[in-house]
């Protein structure tokens, strides 16, 4: 089961990664984002989300979905319900804050060779989605020092607790990414064969 997480995880690394260093700002408000080295508001937007992941499992916070044709579309290739399709947004957007901040705050550093790992984040999906500790207790670990380990424990965590899959977040993200014109030729190069 490792291999399947490791490919989705790990496309989603390499495309972040690609961003962050080829796609120009005038493309992408990412790439941008990224190169600023604003890591604060990717932080303070960061847990935002967090906070509607927790309320979208508890069920208090709604998306609508109908205005995200791809997540539809893979709620329903998947026979997800509504409730559970917001987890999936929220996790999707946990995610992308995290890769955001982690990203312009190397930029910041001039040490943008060092993508995140899919193995560590596979890691940490898993040992979240093997903990007994509640979502929330998940959630304060993040607060104030946002890791690998905690963000992608709280998603792991999150996504199990829900009884979905816990790299579907990361198939939410890539068919975003290949929306995107300015990915279209690294897409089609990964196709070819995983670059892990």
């Amino acid at each position: 089961m490792i291999c399947v997480f490791m490919e989705s995880v790990g496309k989603l690394i390499q495309l972040y990664a690609y961003l962050s260093r080829n796609v120009s700002d005038k493309h992408s408000r990412t790439a941008r984002l990224i190169r600023s080295g604003d890591w604060r508001y990717a932080e303070k937007r960061l847990l935002e989300e967090l906070d509607e992941a927790i309320q979208a499992f508890h069920g208090g916070h709604g998306n609508q979905m109908e205005k995200n044709p791809l997540l539809v579309e893979l709620a329903a290739e998947k026979g997800i319900g509504h409730r559970l399709s917001d987890i999936i947004l929220e996790a999707s957007q946990v995610s992308y804050w995290y890769q955001a901040f982690h990203l312009a705050k190397q930029s910041l550093r001039e040490r943008r060779d060092r993508p995140l790992k899919a193995r560590t984040i596979v890691a940490a999906l898993k040992r979240g989605a093997r903990s007994t500790a509640s979502v929330e207790e998940h959630a304060r670990q993040i607060k104030g020092n946002p890791t690998v380990r905690t963000v992608y424990g709280f998603i792991g965590r999150l996504l199990a607790r829900a009884d979905l899959p816990i790299d579907i977040f990361a198939e939410l993200d890539l068919r975003e990414m290949r929306q995107k014109p300015y990915l279209a030729d690294f897409i089609q190069s990964m196709q070819k064969g995983p670059r892990l």
